[in-house]
């Protein structure tokens, strides 16, 4: 039996048609975020395998990323690191899914099943962002002061599964990254940068520095710490459970009791997830990690064959979306969506993807 190649169908077409075998093949639709944020092509849920890809996996990987370099960071570094990756959103279910023609616009829509958990609305400012795709200049604050979290204590925790992208993070053995204490002297945001968004350091600032590395922080103040200092006093007025982003980080210098790869793998696991993303919060209180380019008012779908969830752009009032990217939320990583369903917390929607 043969079968006939057509070389000059559109790249749009093959790219479409691949991604929906991707799909079929393997009853997964992790592929609809695999994507560059600068991606015009249409559908949105499709690929554009010419572009770089945008995505930092968050099942993080042990060989990948080279964690091995940590060893003795956590008890039982490879399952802390690895255990992101025996989780799903969805709790393992398969995808009910169907794809429609749209012959207003000569694609192919992607019908699929999934529940709300939320909708965007504060953003904090990106690590680093391409100006042509988000304008956003400064921090959105949130308008929602709900805390589904509890204490402040459980605050912290699940602000450092957010950051890092893994939902046991410190769990166990407490982490690093809060404990460095906060290298500004004054705690006023005018003084933290120059004029043209680059670090100041007062006179003051360089004193307390030194305090630090007399009371043993000097993996801190190691190679990634300025990019580190830029991230958090980018966030530091970011208001999270009603409390500002700076005020989570010790401001007492007392001396490091933590081992010197615990605080450096916990500096660069935390940069390394921002990349191309930014600290997000959901109207219900949810914190989340979700692509740069998101905005207030982008709705968050748990999709039945997802293994995060992901943030979905209302198109009009067409009731279809468009994907943004998949967005790492605290509270949604093992099926607790679909557990809201059978109390009566949410119900599932029809998602149609264009």
């Amino acid at each position: 039996m043969s079968s006939y190649i057509d070389y000059d169908l559109p790249v749009t077409t093959v790219f479409t048609a691949f991604s929906k075998a991707i799909i079929n093949c393997t009853e997964d639709l992790d592929v609809v975020f695999a994507k560059s944020f600068g991606q015009t092509m249409m559908p949105s849920w499709a690929t554009d395998w010419s572009l770089t890809i945008d995505r930092a996996t968050f099942p993080h990987d042990w060989e990948l990323y080279l964690y091995d370099q940590f060893d003795g960071a956590y008890d039982d570094l490879r399952k802390v690191i690895e255990s992101s990756s025996f989780y799903r959103a969805d709790g393992g279910r398969k995808p009910r899914v169907s794809f429609i023609p749209n012959d207003n616009a000569g694609t192919l829509l992607l019908k699929c099943s999934g529940i709300c958990i939320g909708a965007v609305d504060g953003l904090g400012f990106p690590l680093q962002a391409d100006p042509r795709l988000s304008t956003r200049t400064g921090l959105v604050q949130p308008i929602s002061t709900r805390n589904p979290y509890g204490d402040d204590q459980a605050v912290a925790r699940a602000l450092i599964h957010t950051l890092v992208g893994n939902p046991t993070w410190g769990d166990t053995v407490g982490a690093a990254l809060f404990r460095i204490p906060w290298a500004a002297h004054q705690e006023d945001p005018a003084a933290y940068f120059t004029s043209d968004g680059q670090l100041d350091f007062a006179k003051d600032d360089i004193e307390r520095i030194a305090q630090l590395r007399a009371r043993g922080w000097d993996t801190a103040l190691g190679n990634n710490f300025l990019i580190f200092e830029w991230w958090r006093r980018s966030l530091s007025q970011f208001r999270i459970a009603g409390k500002r982003f700076q005020d989570y980080f010790d401001r007492d210098i007392v001396d490091c009791t933590y081992p010197s790869a615990r605080v450096k793998l916990d500096m660069a696991t935390v940069l390394g997830a921002y990349t191309s993303r930014c600290l997000t919060t959901l109207d219900t209180g949810h914190f989340g990690l979700a692509p740069y380019t998101a905005e207030r008012g982008d709705r968050v779908f748990v999709l039945q064959g997802c293994s995060l969830p992901v943030v979905l752009r209302p198109v009009g009032d067409s009731g279809q979306f468009k994907v943004v990217g998949e967005c790492f939320v605290d509270g949604y990583w093992n099926g607790e969506a679909f557990d809201g369903v059978e109390r009566g917390d949410f119900a599932f929607e029809d998602v149609v993807l264009c």
